[in-house]
């Protein structure tokens, strides 16, 4: 455990955690209260506060106190005449609202109880001073409610976390537009990129096509050729023959007459 005799504190944790007064002659708790914990919480509120209460040469030295304990909370503790009154609360829990809720319970506890405390028994008065316990932890359960201070600190503490986010999200936009602006820019170049490899592609089918017709062209040319020239030379050759043949044909005619003559 680590002790602090302070009076300040700054932000509110979950609140008051155990409630216990003991009796300063024999160091007994005489009666105790756990806010808002099951019963395995209970037990090691009231073990350390019976840690803390057992403490005699602490006590005698310190009589007001904070002691922390890395298990439990933050044990705060008053004293009196009579008794001693402790508090569990978390670690975060303002130590000046700490002993302003002891002193309140103190104040009522006397009250309430004072002649009672030297005859009960070890929690005795736990169940009679139940509601008393259960009103104060209530009450201090949440420092901003009873104390102003820890109010304005609590809203200037959601201011901050306010300011905070917006500043985190003005960054988190600016990160996103200048992401956007990357790929706004990489997006434009890959748009140029394509268009150029989209006119170099229109290019090489023209010429693919060009070439392609001109092949076709050829084919057909040669086909043609293939097929007309035999008939131009078949044609040429017949008409060159013709006038040989009737040139020749009066010669034998005239062979022929004579012949018949000669025979007469």
């Amino acid at each position: 455990m680590s002790r602090t005799r302070g009076s300040g504190g700054s932000s509110s944790g979950d609140g008051l955690r155990f409630l216990a007064a003991g009796r300063s002659c024999d160091r007994v708790i005489i009666a105790s209260y756990a806010h808002h914990s099951d019963s395995a919480a209970a037990q090691r509120y009231h073990a350390v506060t019976q840690r803390v209460l057992g403490s005699a040469n602490t006590i005698e030295r310190y009589p007001r106190l904070t002691v922390t304990d890395r298990e439990s909370g933050t044990v705060h503790y008053d004293t009196d005449q009579t008794c001693i009154f402790l508090i569990v609360t978390s670690p975060e829990y303002p130590q000046r609202i700490a002993f302003k809720c002891l002193g309140e319970l103190k104040t009522r506890f006397n009250e309430a109880h004072g002649e009672a405390v030297h005859k009960s028994a070890e929690g005795g008065l736990t169940r009679a001073g139940r509601m008393l316990f259960v009103e104060v932890a209530s009450r201090f359960e949440e420092p901003a409610s009873v104390d102003k201070a820890t109010h304005l600190l609590r809203e200037v503490g959601e201011v901050k976390d306010i300011m905070q986010d917006s500043i985190q999200d003005l960054l988190a936009t600016r990160e996103n537009l200048e992401v956007l602006e990357d790929k706004t820019i990489q997006l434009r170049s890959e748009a140029a990129t394509f268009q150029r490899k989209a006119v170099d592609l229109r290019r090489s089918m023209w010429w693919r096509n060009c070439k392609l017709k001109m092949f076709f062209c050829i084919i057909v040319i040669v086909i043609l050729a293939y097929i007309i020239v035999p008939i131009l030379v078949q044609t040429l050759q017949s008409s060159s023959s013709s006038p040989t043949d009737a040139a020749a044909a009066p010669p034998s005619a005239v062979q022929a007459v004579s012949g018949e003559d000669t025979t007469r």
